[in-house]
């Protein structure tokens, strides 16, 4: 696909200063921000307190903290959809890959699924879990460089 002369330049004087967000204004964005900067392009840290959010069950997550970064989005009409995969020591000091999926959702709850295997074999390591989070209460926190 050829793009216009003006392409370049366009993005040349808007590029990066349009995706720059501090962490107080990544936090405090609403859903249609958080969908227009990462329209411009912009990568947010993403840090998740898993003891603020519920499981499937609507009991409390595990006391666990976790920053992820995910490098893809898709912009949904019904949510945001992201995922990422990254290598992590489980507590029994074993290497463990872990794939996790996000929905961000316009009334500011996140969806949380997580699948972890055996990098060895690529067998479940464990059964699928899956956690609703909240912007709102400081569960699923936004950050930006």
């Amino acid at each position: 696909m050829r793009r216009a002369w003006w392409f370049g330049l366009v993005n040349a004087l808007v590029g990066p200063g349009a995706v720059l967000w501090t962490s107080a204004q990544a936090s405090e964005m609403g859903n249609e921000e958080l969908r227009a900067a990462l329209a411009r392009g912009a990568l947010l840290s993403i840090v998740i307190d898993f003891a603020k959010c519920q499981d499937d069950k609507g009991k409390q997550g595990p006391p666990v903290a976790a920053v992820v970064r995910f490098f893809a989005y898709n912009l949904l009409d019904d949510y945001i959809a992201t995922s990422g995969t990254h290598l992590f020591e489980a507590t029994d000091g074993s290497m463990k890959l872990e794939y996790i999926r996000a929905r961000f959702k316009p009334d500011d709850s996140v969806e949380l699924t997580l699948r972890r295997i055996d990098p060895a074999t690529y067998k479940p390591a464990s059964p699928e879990q899956r956690y609703l989070c909240n912007r709102r209460d400081g569960a699923v926190q936004l950050k930006g460089d």
